[in-house]
């Protein structure tokens, strides 16, 4: 049997056990074993993938502001914003970062400011404050 400690938090522990029978499992969950285990259970995988790309039923269209409009300013502070069409119109000119474009890698950043400008229209209810 094979066990690797993972400090999954500060205050959460987490064992990898591997290679075990289903006789030192059984003696793992007992009361009479190990007091301290909480539970035992198969731990989720995720899966994300950059080249996933858009279909054509998730077409968007790209919300424009309003002219003579005023909105809220919110500071993204993230792995940075890139470009893209739909966020594009939305993007302060004035903005700042320590990192080299180099170090930059924007996907969270994008998703992020995403879910800001998108984020009502997607969940269709209120959730960020309705941008257009």
């Amino acid at each position: 049997m094979q066990l690797e400690k993972t400090h999954y938090t500060s205050d959460h522990i987490i064992y990898n056990v591997k290679s075990v029978n289903q006789d030192a499992l059984q003696l793992i969950n007992s009361d009479e074993s190990f007091e301290a285990v909480y539970s035992i259970e198969p731990m989720p995988k995720y899966k994300v993938a950059l080249d996933m790309g858009p279909t054509d039923d998730m077409d968007v269209d790209v919300l424009l502001p309003e002219d003579g409009k005023e909105y809220t300013t919110v500071g993204i502070l993230d792995n940075g914003i890139a470009n893209i069409p739909h966020l594009k119109p939305w993007l302060s000119e004035a903005s700042w970062t320590a990192y080299p474009e180099a170090y930059m890698k924007k996907n969270h950043g994008i998703f992020v400011s995403g879910v800001v400008v998108y984020g009502d229209q997607f969940e269709d209810r209120e959730w960020v404050g309705k941008r257009c």
